[in-house]
């Protein structure tokens, strides 16, 4: 049976560290402040703006909601923008659109990337890209090198398949692994021959967004699977990976829930104490 590579550990993790950097900044008479921006009322949305701020609330971290009408003019919402950019008391921004594309590209154009903790702006993206210290890398992908750095699963010259090709994992996530000397496979909807890729590689990464999309061909022996995947079925939350099957074959591997979905909020703080940390100390 497969090791079970736990979230929970990996946040726990992260949170020492987290409570580290906020005494330094305490002592500096800072305190870092998230500013969730809803736009509409959308319950998925207010759900993870809640546990967010209960997670800040515990670490003593300032936070704050601006809700915006749902069918918001896009030059208003370019307003806004600018003036959370002018705001020097809010370090980290939340964005909550709603899927509006519009706003999207709004946000990811015009908010000031010191503020972008989860890899929204195009400076943020291009810091990953050319492996600077520019902006941070989306929460998710950089859940998923936190989870292989605290079980000590060394990337470098292992052959890594990443299946996903999205701005918010598969794309970053693939450039973070080049950029620790892992050899990488990008697949997607268009490749052939996915699950003979998949199975040859050392660490299989699952960013589909489809459930049960790995089934056991997918999978071989000693092989680490990180499933990103959080997809919900008749109330249950599943990953891409067919968990059962993976976990007879494979040598460890993420769970869901309670694997990189975990980590990804702990991430988000994370982010959110560096840039004020950035800020506060020259």
């Amino acid at each position: 049976m497969a090791k079970i590579l736990d979230g929970k550990a990996v946040a726990s993790k992260l949170k020492e560290k987290q409570s580290e950097n906020l005494g330094i900044l305490n002592k500096l008479g800072k305190i870092p402040r998230l500013m969730a921006l809803r736009v509409g009322e959308e319950k998925d949305d207010i759900a993870y703006e809640s546990s967010v701020k209960k997670r800040c609330e515990k670490l003593g971290i300032k936070f704050s909601s601006t809700v915006l009408d749902k069918d918001i003019a896009l030059s208003d919402f370019k307003s806004r923008i600018e003036e959370i950019n002018a705001d020097d008391s809010v370090d980290g921004v939340l964005p909550l659109n709603s899927g509006r594309k519009e706003l999207s590209l709004a946000f990811s154009d015009m908010l000031d990337y010191k503020k972008d903790i989860d890899g929204f702006t195009d400076i943020s993206k291009a810091g990953v890209f050319t492996n600077k210290k520019k902006g941070f890398p989306p929460c998710t992908a950089r859940s998923c090198m936190e989870i292989l750095d605290f079980y000590d699963i060394d990337v470098a010259r292992k052959a890594v398949t990443v299946v996903g090709r999205s701005l918010v994992v598969g794309k970053p996530l693939s450039v973070m692994l080049l950029n620790r000397d892992a050899t990488v496979t990008v697949c997607h909807s268009k490749t052939e021959n996915i699950s003979e890729i998949a199975s040859s590689s050392e660490i299989l990464i699952l960013a589909v967004g489809k459930a049960g999309f790995a089934t056991e061909e997918f999978f071989s022996s000693g092989q680490t699977v990180i499933d990103v995947g959080t997809n919900y079925i008749d109330g249950r939350v599943y990953g891409d990976a067919d968990f059962e099957s993976a976990e007879k074959i494979v040598g460890a591997i993420t769970p869901v829930p309670g694997g990189v979905g975990t980590v990804t909020t702990a991430v988000l703080l994370t982010q959110l104490i560096e840039a004020a940390m950035s800020k506060t100390i020259k």
